[in-house]
């Protein structure tokens, strides 16, 4: 059993970030004991704040970013974890830095559909695995 952490500053595209999530917690469920994380989601003033355990996940806005710096920080603790595998997977999910050119979503209405489809989308995958 090990952790594998990332920090990086930037912008995250919620679609892309919710479907990395839901990716990995699909292949690799079973060896995430506990994961947690603070990130910046683009169009959000809010931290996003997440945490799982195994294929269970929740997530929710709270205090705002205000001057602080938008730094993403993630942390997972399990087994059979790929560091790079998870980062350059985790790479498409920014906005910022050259990565992609994607327009910028600053309604916060989207942000909480998207949250919200993520609940459902983690909510299935998490029964399919349990039955």
């Amino acid at each position: 059993v090990y952790s594998v952490g990332f920090e990086q500053e930037g912008d995250l595209n919620m679609e892309r970030t919710n479907t990395w999530i839901a990716k990995l917690l699909q292949e690799k469920g079973v060896d995430i004991y506990r994961m947690k994380g603070v990130l910046a989601m683009a169009g959000c003033a809010e931290r996003y704040v997440y945490q799982g355990v195994h294929m269970l996940f929740t997530g929710e806005t709270l205090t705002p970013w205000g001057d602080a710096k938008r730094v993403n920080r993630l942390i997972f603790i399990g087994k059979n974890l790929d560091r790079a595998s998870i980062q350059s997977v985790l790479k498409h999910a920014y906005l910022c830095g050259g990565m992609d050119t994607i327009q910028r979503d600053s309604s916060f209405g989207y942000l909480k559909q998207t949250q919200q489809q993520l609940q459902t989308m983690l909510s299935n995958v998490s029964n399919t695995m349990l039955s």
